[in-house]
C-alpha cells in the first residue's frame, strides 16, 4: 500500500509541474494542494486494486496448476482476466481525466502559452533574423494553413 500511495504523488507532482510551473505560487494554493492529495488517493486506490487483482489472478493460476480444473475455477479465472482489463482501462481513463483537468485549469487561468525561456529565446532570434532581411521565416500552423487556403483559392480563380 505504501508503494501504491507514493507512485501517484510523484505522477501528480510531475503533472502539476508540467502544467502549472509557470506560476509557482499556484502550486501552493490550498485548493490545488488538496485536489492533488485527493486525486493521489483515488489514483493510489486504483493502483492498489490493480496489484491485488494481479496477485489474486496468480493465486488462481497456481490453483489450476495444482490440479483444480473445475468449471467454476476456469470461470473465476476468466472473470479475473476481465477485471484486470477493466482496471487497466479505468486507470488509463483516470490518468487522461487528470491531465484534462490540470490542462483545463491552466487554460481557465489564461496560461495557454507555455513560457519556456529556451522557446522564447529561439523566437526572439528568429524575429531578429527576419528583421535583418533573411529569406526564411518561422510561422505557426494557423498562418501556414491560411497561406495554403489562399493559394488554393487563387489557383481556382485563375482557372
Amino acid at each position: 500500500m505504501t508503494v501504491a500511495s507514493q507512485q501517484p504523488l510523484e505522477v501528480l507532482e510531475s503533472l502539476i509541474d508540467l502544467y502549472l510551473s509557470d506560476v509557482p505560487q499556484l502550486k501552493e494554493h490550498p485548493y490545488i494542494r488538496n485536489k492533488m492529495r485527493e486525486d493521489a488517493k483515488v489514483y493510489a486506490e486504483t493502483i492498489f486494486l490493480s496489484k491485488m487483482t494481479r496477485k489474486n489472478f496468480l493465486s488462481q493460476l497456481r490453483q489450476v496448476d495444482n490440479g483444480d480444473n473445475s468449471a467454476r475455477m476456469h470461470e473465476v479465472v476468466n472473470q479475473t482476466i476481465g477485471q484486470i482489463r477493466e482496471n487497466s482501462k479505468f486507470s488509463s481513463t483516470q490518468r487522461t481525466e487528470l491531465e484534462k483537468f490540470y490542462k483545463g485549469l491552466r487554460k481557465d487561468l489564461g496560461l495557454n502559452e507555455i513560457e519556456n525561456p529556451e522557446v522564447m529565446k529561439a523566437q526572439n532570434l528568429a524575429s531578429e533574423e527576419s528583421e535583418q532581411g533573411t529569406t526564411g521565416s518561422i510561422m505557426d500552423n494557423r498562418k501556414l494553413n491560411d497561406l495554403i487556403k489562399n493559394a488554393m483559392i487563387n489557383k481556382e480563380k485563375d482557372k
